[in-house]
This record gives structure tokens, sequence and C-alpha cells, in this order.
């Protein structure tokens, strides 16, 4: 048997009605597909064919941290109301050494509760092109934000993290790529000659004296 999931979305700070806001209903047993829906004018929403079961049900807005709530679909139109936070923002720029703006490189954000958590991504790469390398972080919910940063030529850079609550706008996170190393070799066979056409792939190895503990999978 299924039934809609209905529910309404509002502001946290102060209780108006969000429309346009875009709510997920998950599965937590993944039987059943996910439903989706879009909040109308006064904030409520309908997920259309729920079959019974526990669903964590998540809802996001422009200008607003998203939010999440577990509930049981079981008797009738059960009511979920998300109330979400105000967003955060984490503007910043990217330079090379040489104080120079880097205008294209991939972005990845990442998110801890507490200082002490280690930061997990959020979400994927954003690629950003901007002559001045400037990026913008919206949308945000409370915690630690830091970005990882790749550009062509440049090594892997990981930023400061800072503290965002709820609401609250950051600017100014200055990110300093250092070039990339450059590592050259030449293939041969076991009587010396060249060998062209060879594949060549890199492999993290912590322990270089254990040959075994390569990762299989190179770059």
């Amino acid at each position: 048997a299924v039934h809609p999931l209905v529910g309404r979305v509002v502001g946290e700070a102060d209780g108006k009605a969000v429309a346009g806001a875009f709510v997920v209903a998950t599965e937590i047993d993944p039987q059943h597909a996910d439903g989706y829906a879009t909040t109308d004018s006064e904030g409520r929403f309908e997920v259309p064919g729920i079959a019974f079961g526990n669903y964590t049900v998540r809802a996001t807005a422009k200008g607003y941290a998203p939010n999440e709530k577990r509930t049981w679909a079981e008797k009738g139109e059960d009511s979920v109301e998300l109330a979400l936070p105000p967003a955060g923002s984490v503007h910043g720029v990217v330079v090379g050494r040489d104080g120079r703006p880097v205008g294209h490189f991939d972005l990845q954000p990442r998110h801890h509760k507490s200082k002490q958590e280690p930061a997990s991504p959020r979400g994927g790469f954003l690629r950003i092109n901007d002559p001045d390398g400037k990026f913008a972080l919206d949308d945000l919910d409370a915690g630690w934000w830091c970005v990882e940063v790749w550009s062509k030529g440049y090594t892997l850079t990981t930023s400061n993290c800072v503290r965002v609550k709820p609401g609250e706008q950051i600017e100014g996170l200055s990110v300093t790529l250092l070039l990339g190393s450059v590592l050259t070799g030449r293939v041969v066979d076991d009587a010396g000659a060249p060998v062209s056409g060879a594949a060549v792939s890199l492999h993290p190895n912590r322990e270089p004296d254990v040959e075994l503990l390569r990762e299989p999978e190179g770059t």
C-alpha cells in the first residue's frame, strides 16, 4: 500500500513558510524508491506514492541550511514539519605562491561539526573559472568548513578550517597553491633497450620497502 507523505517547510528563525524548497524522502531500508516534492507558496509539500517504511525527509532551499528528520510512513497522511536554519557562507580566493590569482581550479568543500572530528567531503568537486580566483560556498549549515583545491601544475592543497555559525558570512578565506613536482623516468626491457608506448601510472606507497602494500589503482 502507498499513500502521500505530506508536510511543511518553514524558516527556523521566523517560522514563515519557505516556498520552493526541494524535499526528498529517502527510504532507510532500501526496499522502495525515493520520493521528491517542492513546497508551494505556503511551504507545504506532498510526496506521492510513499510505501510503508522508515524514511529520512530532507529539505533544502536557497538562503537556508538544509535540515532533515526521520518519519515512519504508515498511517494515512503523516505530516512532517521541517524548520530550516539560516544558511552561512564562505567566500575566498585561490592564489599561487606569487600571490597572483589562479583562474581555473577544482574545489571540494569539506565539513565537520566539531574541530576535533575529521572533515568529510560535502558534495562533489566544483569547477571554478574566475579570473580573480574567487569562489563562494553558500547555503552552508553550521560547523567547521574547509576546502580542498587542485589546479593543473599545482599540488592538491587543503585550506584552514573556519567555523561557520548559523547565518554567518565568512569572507577572505585564502588558499595558496604550491607548484607540483614533476617525476621523470625511462622504461627499458631486460636488455636495456627503450620500450616505446609503455603505460606508466603512480601508486601511493607509504611503505616503500614493502611492495605488497602498494595500492592497486594508479593515477
